[in-house]
C-alpha cells in the first residue's frame, strides 16, 4: 500500500508541475493533428508487428518509412513553430471533437529517433 501511496503522489505532483497549455488557434491545432495522426498510424503499425511475435527492431525497419514521415512532420512542425518549442504539453481538440494531450518534449525526443536497419 505504501508503494502504491507513494507512485500517486509522485504523479500527481508531476501532474500538477506540468505546464499544459490548451491549443485552439485553428493553424496550430492542424499541425498537432497531423503530428497526431502520424504517430497514431506509426504506434498502430508497430504494435500490430510487435503483437505477430516480430521483435522490435524488425518492426521497426519495416515501418521505417512511416517512421521517417513521422520524424519529418514532428521536425517541420518545431521549425514552422517555433512556440511549441516553449510548452511541454498541449491540449487541443480533434476534427471529431475529441480531446487529446500531447507531450511535445517527449514527441520531438522520440521523433529524434530514426530506426537502424541494415
Amino acid at each position: 500500500m505504501k508503494i502504491f501511496t507513494t507512485l500517486l503522489v509522485v504523479f500527481l505532483v508531476s501532474i500538477a508541475w506540468a505546464d499544459e497549455i490548451e491549443i485552439s488557434d485553428p493553424t496550430l491545432v492542424a499541425e498537432l493533428v497531423v503530428v497526431q495522426e502520424k504517430l497514431d498510424s506509426v504506434s498502430t503499425a508497430i504494435m500490430a508487428c510487435l503483437d505477430s511475435g516480430q521483435e522490435h527492431k524488425y518492426c521497426m525497419c519495416k515501418q521505417k518509412d512511416k517512421v521517417i514521415q513521422f520524424n519529418t512532420s514532428v521536425k517541420n512542425m518545431f521549425l514552422n513553430y517555433p512556440i511549441f518549442e516553449s510548452y511541454d504539453l498541449v491540449r487541443f481538440k480533434l476534427p471529431n471533437g475529441t480531446w487529446v494531450n500531447q507531450n511535445l518534449k517527449g514527441i520531438k525526443k522520440q521523433a529524434s529517433m530514426n530506426p537502424s536497419c541494415s
